[in-house]
């Protein structure tokens, strides 16, 4: 079952975590979890609004990898 949105509001930060079942690995390899990196930045930049970049400071990628 999936989860319900989530309520977004400006300036908001959000903690998103990403795992498999059991906490099982989800990447094959360094150059596997670098093209998720990759492909969730390409999102983050897609999904900012015009001047609104999350925060006053702007929007930030942190991966903990």
């Amino acid at each position: 079952m999936a989860r319900k949105l989530r309520v977004e509001y400006a300036g908001a930060i959000y903690h998103v975590m990403n795992r498999g079942d059991r906490r099982e690995r989800i990447f094959v390899d360094d150059a596997d979890r670098q093209r998720f990196v990759d492909t969730l930045g390409e999102a983050c930049a897609k999904t900012e609004k015009g001047s609104e970049k999350g925060s006053e400071k702007g929007s930030v990628l942190d991966i903990d990898t």
